[in-house]
């Protein structure tokens, strides 16, 4: 999308067909993303009313969702409910309730694991927009706990506290949080 031309009302009208044919065949995972992808389209386009837009898939992906006990996509859903409270300007409480559900999602489904230090999947983005907000609106407190949940390949090494030598040495969470932010 960003690279292309932007041609948002060809690719909603794709997505809305995709969305029509899913329902059709009964896919309901298909049906999920394709709800997830119009909201997307919907909030990147900016017109008048794509909000609304945005929101009614947004609500309608989520009930789809949880109708179908189709988990995976929670986390981008409210992740994308995050994103949207805050540039509405929604209550803290609000924008805290959501980000709080994207985050039981991810612990949920173990997605506060990062492989390899990569980039290859949503959770690392839902991961970063935690705390993003956690940064603006939480205490140091709430975010050293969280980066405490975050594991990757090599994060249960046994660490001689030689660091400078030892590059598999992940002895605390400041050092987590250094490599993560340098990924």
């Amino acid at each position: 999308i960003h690279l292309g031309k932007n041609e948002y009302d060809s690719l909603i009208e794709i997505a809305k067909s995709l969305l029509s044919e899913s329902i059709d065949v009964n896919y309901p995972l298909a049906t999920i993303r394709c709800k997830y992808l119009l909201v997307v389209l919907h909030y990147m386009r900016g017109k008048e009313n794509d909000m609304e837009f945005a929101k009614r898939y947004l609500n309608d992906g989520i009930d789809t969702s949880i109708r179908n006990g189709c988990i995976k996509l929670l986390p981008n859903y409210y992740n994308l409910k995050l994103i949207i409270a805050t540039k509405e300007n929604q209550p803290l409480d609000i924008r805290r309730k959501y980000a709080n559900t994207m985050l039981e999602y991810l612990r949920q489904q173990n997605l506060l694991f990062i492989g390899s230090l990569d980039f290859g999947n949503s959770n690392i983005i839902n991961i970063s927009n935690y705390l993003i907000f956690s940064v603006v609106e939480l205490r140091e407190t709430d975010i050293s706990e969280f980066l405490k949940e975050i594991s990757y390949y090599g994060s249960g090494n046994q660490c001689d506290f030689n660091c400078d030598e030892n590059l598999n040495c992940r002895h605390s969470c400041i050092r987590n949080t250094k490599i993560f932010l340098k990924n």
